[in-house]
């Protein structure tokens, strides 16, 4: 199931590479590589980014790590993955360069390689806190 996810994730990001084929000018490669940055990159950042609260908050207010974990997975986490999912786009766009050369396009085809990708990559971390506690 979880490889049927991820071919559908890359499945639609070349879908949207073939509609824009005439309007963007970033390569298939870069997309690519936007593919593997949104999985290797700011899946694990974001999963490491969570652990770490969770960790920090059960320890500091005495809470419980399960009851921590099911409250951040609403109030903090999406916070935390959008920011993260975006954060290679605010970076190219902080280049004078390559803000001129790309276009609207350009943004949404790589910032839906990043982040499609990166939210199937979160689909396959298994949250252990529930068993560890």
């Amino acid at each position: 199931m979880t490889l049927m996810m991820a071919v559908a994730a890359v499945w639609g990001v070349l879908q949207l590479v073939a509609v824009s084929w005439l309007t963007r000018s970033v390569r298939l490669s870069t997309v690519l590589l936007a593919l593997a940055v949104g999985v290797y990159g700011c899946g694990v950042a974001t999963a490491l980014v969570e652990l770490a609260y969770t960790r920090l908050y059960a320890d500091q207010s005495g809470q419980s790590l399960v009851t921590v974990v099911n409250t951040t997975s609403y109030t903090v986490a999406p916070w935390v993955e959008e920011l993260i999912k975006v954060s290679p786009l605010l970076l190219v766009g902080m280049s004078p360069k390559l803000r001129r050369q790309w276009g609207l396009t350009d943004f949404v085809v790589l910032g839906a390689a990043l982040g499609d990708v990166q939210a199937q990559a979160q689909g396959r971390v298994p949250d252990r806190a529930a068993e560890s506690c």
